[in-house]
């Protein structure tokens, strides 16, 4: 019997458990993952805050005068 850990890899295409394993494509991975979720957070936090509306001080007539 072979363990499981030599039939995994054989079970894998060629090419595909070395790029699993190769650490640029890791780091590349990660980035990925890191800013797609930075993207969607930027989003989501777009979308929940409320537009804001400019404030227009009025003045009375007499507050015009005083000033």
């Amino acid at each position: 019997m072979m363990p499981t850990a030599i039939m995994i890899p054989a079970a894998l295409p060629p090419g595909l458990f070395g790029a699993l394993v190769d650490p640029g494509t890791i780091v590349t991975g990660v980035g990925a993952i890191v800013a797609a979720v930075a993207v969607g957070v930027c989003v989501a936090i777009v979308r929940e805050r409320p537009a804001r509306v400019p404030r227009v001080e009025t003045f009375s007539p007499a507050q015009a005068l005083a000033a």
